[in-house]
């Protein structure tokens, strides 16, 4: 995967030396991955409200990501500051605390940032008609409170190598 590359080559300061292993690259696709599906899952949220707290974490980490690149090219810092921000947005996002003004503020930032990176992957995924009826499927099953037909949907999506995450907005999904 080139991004896992990219990332494994740019999450390294320019002075050290660089660890290169199968297990590094690997460490590193998953976090591009996470980063990407983050990013993807914001889309579900579509709720009115707006939280004040959320464009101050934005700006807490824009201003660390500029300040460490400034600090000759600490990029573990200006990281740091970006995933500390997605922790602190996946806490509000679970607790149904964010907006969908909330979600275009967060992803604009990453876009913006992503100049830098260029880690985003911002072309959405299809899912075949198929994954998707069993989708609704699931969720008809959980607003009827059946429950075992809503896990057995759930498992049979993850047999196809997809993943759902039931959240305050709705259900998000990602693949495996």
């Amino acid at each position: 995967n080139p991004i896992g590359i990219r990332y494994l080559l740019l999450s390294t300061h320019y002075r050290d030396p660089l660890n290169f292993t199968e297990n590094s690259l690997k460490q590193a696709e998953n976090t591009v991955k996470n980063y990407n599906d983050f990013y993807k899952g914001l889309n579900i949220c579509a709720a009115e409200i707006y939280n004040e707290k959320i464009k101050s974490e934005i700006e807490k980490a824009r201003n660390s990501f500029i300040e460490s690149l400034d600090d000759d090219l600490n990029i573990s810092g200006a990281l740091s500051g970006v995933f500390n921000l997605i922790k602190k947005v996946n806490i509000f996002f679970s607790k149904g605390e964010m907006g969908r003004k909330n979600v275009f503020e967060v992803k604009e930032f990453l876009e913006d940032i992503d100049n830098v990176l260029c880690i985003l992957e911002k072309k959405e995924e299809n899912l075949p008609e198929e994954i998707l009826n069993l989708i609704k499927e699931r969720e008809k099953a959980r607003k009827e409170k059946d429950f075992k037909k809503a896990d057995l949907i759930r498992d049979k999506l993850k047999e196809k190598g997809i993943i759902l995450e039931d959240t305050p907005y709705g259900t998000r999904w990602k693949r495996i």
